[in-house]
């Protein structure tokens, strides 16, 4: 049905190019969502982080750095093994479909970057990781369209991808659906970070 889907899972040389991107990021060029991130971490102070989606790893640096409690997934083989031979993290292969709420502690704060916006099915990760049931979750990277739901397709990293956009209305149906309140956190024009919470 998606022809792309799994493009990222199975693209070792793409996860390389993301690692060096992430090195010059992390030498003092953090990009907004990273500054998000970690607004949220100091305001908050989660007994653990649990990054859904954690590609090579990078939040998990981030939390090392903090002496903050990390865990992370990924459904790429190639993006765990990055994350454990460059930061010797505490990171799983598994798809965030598998990931339920037996996972989660209380405490944790479930971080979603590069994932609900990157998916041709997005809406349909979102209401998984809502089902989590977490005290506290960051939506990384939201985008709004100005009208339905709908995703297109996009090249990065030497690969094709997705891009989805949501509709407002629907997104905050759905987080209203499961008692969480939401705070927008805007990025970039049109674009925001979403910290739900209990």
């Amino acid at each position: 049905m998606y022809s792309h889907i799994n493009s990222w899972r199975d693209c070792t040389s793409s996860f390389e190019q993301q690692l060096q991107c992430n090195l010059f990021e992390l030498n003092g060029n953090y990009p907004p969502h990273w500054n998000s991130f970690l607004f949220c971490v100091d305001k908050n102070k989660p007994k653990r982080v649990v990054d859904i989606g954690c590609g090579v790893g990078v939040y998990g640096k981030l939390c090392l750095d903090k002496s903050i409690e990390y865990i992370g997934y990924d459904y790429s083989e190639s993006a765990i093994g990055i994350a454990k031979r460059e930061w010797e993290l505490d990171v799983y292969c598994s798809d965030y479909k598998d990931i339920s709420k037996d996972h989660i502690k209380d405490g944790d704060l479930v971080v979603a970057n590069a994932l609900c916006d990157v998916l041709p099915n997005a809406h349909d990760c979102l209401l998984h990781l809502l089902s989590l049931d977490a005290e506290r979750i960051l939506i990384q990277r939201i985008e709004y369209s100005s009208g339905e739901e709908y995703y297109s397709e996009y090249n990065a990293y030497d690969l094709t991808t997705y891009k989805f956009f949501h509709n407002k209305e629907k997104t905050n149906r759905a987080i209203q659906s499961f008692d969480y309140k939401i705070k927008e956190i805007p990025i970039s024009p049109n674009t925001y970070d979403l910290e739900i919470y209990k």
